[in-house]
């Protein structure tokens, strides 16, 4: 993909957290995917947009019956506050989804208002507590489990996806940390621990 068609964010990095070959091996086209429990538009909002500021990460997921998850939509991109609202808006009506999600970190109430200035639709917030890879490793883990699911090809997120390594100090991955918010807002059960330990009776000082 790189040599023949220019594709060079199909270089995959060791140590990234999703791998390419899962992303292939369980890549479905429109048409083929069960119906959707629930959609949504998650947002990652840049703070600035000049042409050298960070993306700002709009993902549309959608949790189907059977129980996976599925990317449907990458239009993220450098833009203002005004023109990030407006994708997110059409999205959310494009794929019927039932909310927009955004982490509110950068923004806080500016990104709910910025949305509803516009048009009132059901907008949560979400404050990132975790790191990138705290909060993207469940998320990961659906795709070594074949329930992560790419609806046609997005090659910048997937770029992202298979090249950032947790720890580094590599750009932020404002797509993959969009794709995450979304699927996590989908079904919270999943970022938490499979087999928790027995609770340990408070201490109070």
């Amino acid at each position: 993909q790189r040599l023949l068609y220019g594709s060079w964010s199909a270089i995959e990095a060791k140590g990234a957290l999703w791998s390419r070959s899962n992303l292939n091996r369980d890549r479905v086209q429109f048409g083929q995917t069960p119906k959707y429990e629930r959609t949504v538009v998650a947002i990652d909002p840049a703070t600035t947009s000049n042409d050298d500021s960070d993306l700002t990460g709009i993902v549309v997921a959608a949790k189907g019956f059977d129980g996976h998850f599925y990317t449907l939509a990458d239009h993220s991109g450098i833009y203002t506050p005004d023109d990030w609202a407006k994708v997110a808006i059409s999205l959310f009506k494009r794929f019927n989804c039932s909310c927009i999600v955004a982490e509110s970190n950068q923004g806080g109430e500016m990104v709910r208002n910025t949305i509803q200035t516009i048009e009132h639709i059901p907008v949560k917030l979400v404050h990132a507590k975790q790191g990138k890879e705290l909060r993207a490793e469940p998320v990961a883990a659906l795709s070594s489990q074949g329930k992560d699911h790419h609806v046609g090809n997005f090659p910048a997120m997937e770029g992202e996806l298979t090249r950032w390594i947790p720890g580094s100090k590599m750009a932020s991955p404002n797509r993959m940390d969009a794709k995450v918010y979304a699927i996590l807002e989908l079904d919270p059960s999943i970022a938490q621990p499979k087999n928790p330990l027995k609770p340990r009776a408070r201490q109070y000082a």
